[in-house]
């Protein structure tokens, strides 16, 4: 794969590293990849990123509950707050298991606008 991909300028996102050998594995050294290429890494661990010498740092700045609440409402029912009380409950645990990512919320209420109550229960015990 590193021979071929030294030809191919790529993108390569890679979500929630938690272990340095993850990185080396699935992106190698820089000169695996055509110049231009991007490797974008989600990392929590100081350390990690430390170690990977990470040459660019982006901070993502996550939501209050309260503005997390006000976005997945606008995603999931298309107004900034849930429609009734029986999915009150259910959009906090969305918003929770988000942990204030902004993408994540948009998505997760893309993926539930107009299901009903049963279908966003099965869908947060398969999250």
């Amino acid at each position: 794969m590193k021979q071929r991909m030294r030809s191919r300028k790529v993108l390569i996102d890679l979500d929630d590293v938690d272990d340095i050998q993850q990185l080396e594995v699935l992106a190698g050294q820089g000169n695996w990849f055509k110049s231009g290429s991007r490797i974008i890494v989600t990392i929590r661990d100081e350390q990690i990123r430390l170690a990977c010498r990470v040459t660019l740092i982006h901070d993502v700045n996550l939501l209050s509950n309260e503005e997390a609440i006000c976005l997945f409402s606008k995603y999931a029912f298309g107004r900034d707050g849930p429609v009734d009380q029986g999915y009150e409950k259910l959009s906090e645990q969305v918003v929770r298991y988000a942990s204030g990512l902004p993408l994540t919320i948009k998505v997760l209420g893309s993926l539930l606008f107009r299901k009903d109550k049963p279908e966003w229960v099965d869908y947060l015990q398969r999250l």
